[in-house]
């Protein structure tokens, strides 16, 4: 993910989804070929575009939540993040790009992935915060955002 292939290619979701919700799409992407690798704040400019998200922090590091929930958050060694997400979006990710996400046992069972920056890009990091910000926010915000993640 965000990594360039030789052929200048690059893996992503493009608006794709999972498990009850569509599919996942991997087939290679050139239009969204990345060479420079992500940092937080690059996360950071695409989550806050959504409705009611904020910037606070979580185990003293950036995090943005959607009302009390965490989305996502820098993990503490500042070279990957914390994804909030389902079981099995989890299990499908780790299986499909264990490259790019991946569980310590401080997260087996807990509903969120590890993902190292330089692997992901924009594409995947939107449509995965977008999928959880519709599981996360509130009633009032789904209803006046209806096509936010779908």
């Amino acid at each position: 993910m965000g990594r360039c292939n030789n052929d200048g290619s690059s893996l992503a979701f493009p608006g794709g989804r999972l498990l009850g919700l569509g599919r996942f799409s991997l087939r290679p992407r050139a239009d969204l070929c990345s060479p420079a690798p992500m940092t937080f704040d690059d996360i950071r400019r695409i989550v806050l575009t959504l409705p009611g998200v904020e910037e606070r922090t979580s185990y003293r590091t950036p995090a943005l939540f959607v009302g009390k929930k965490l989305l996502v958050r820098l993990k503490e060694d500042g070279r990957d993040v914390v994804l909030v997400m389902s079981l099995e979006e989890k299990a499908f990710l780790i299986e499909a790009d264990p490259d790019t996400f991946y569980e310590t046992a401080h997260y087996k069972g807990w509903p969120a992935v590890l993902a190292r920056l330089d692997k992901l890009d924009e594409a995947t990091v939107r449509t995965l915060t977008e999928r959880q910000w519709r599981v996360s926010a509130s009633k009032a915000l789904l209803k006046a955002n209806p096509g936010i993640g779908r």
